[in-house]
């Protein structure tokens, strides 16, 4: 009878330490919009969410989401990045009027940023279109760069769909 006490515990124990299973869940996220037919998601680059190729007749134009915590090295050092990849001077903070203006449809202090370069591969003229969305401790960053025309167009559709491309 003492021999089956011992025998008796263990297997309470090993009954007892069984591991808790951990569950993953996927939940898809429902679109408020659809995204246009013509904007094609393709594999994000470094430090994207997603991006999108997006192309009609013979224009074609690239959108990037990206988020990165804080200020991300905050609104001029963006606006001047941007105007160096399409050919552009850098401005000072004083001359960010008509570059930027509030974006009140993305939240409080979501600003957009419009500006008109080169692209410097071919020398055709280039539109970027980005807003800038603060949201909680990120910055959200939505921008669409490409041939003028497109990206003029593709403007209107950018703004609706933000709130869905995060």
């Amino acid at each position: 009878m003492n021999s089956i006490i011992p025998i008796v515990l263990a297997l309470f124990l090993l009954a007892g330490c069984q591991k808790e299973q951990i569950r993953v869940y996927t939940v898809a996220r429902e679109r408020k919009a659809e995204l246009p037919s013509h904007w094609q998601q393709v594999p994000a680059g470094q430090m994207q969410r997603q991006r999108y190729q997006i192309a009609v007749d013979d224009l074609k134009a690239e959108l990037t989401v990206s988020a990165f915590p804080g200020e991300a090295g905050g609104l001029l050092a963006n606006v001047n990045r941007w105007r160096a990849q399409v050919g552009l001077d850098a401005v000072g903070s004083d001359q960010l009027t008509g570059i930027v203006s509030p974006l009140d449809s993305a939240g409080a202090n979501a600003k957009l940023v419009v500006m008109t370069g080169t692209n410097a591969a071919d020398k055709r003229p280039v539109r970027v279109v980005a807003a800038i969305v603060p949201r909680g401790d990120m910055t959200w960053f939505f921008k669409m760069n490409g041939d003028v025309a497109l990206v003029e167009r593709e403007q209107e559709t950018l703004l609706k769909v933000i709130p869905d491309l995060r």
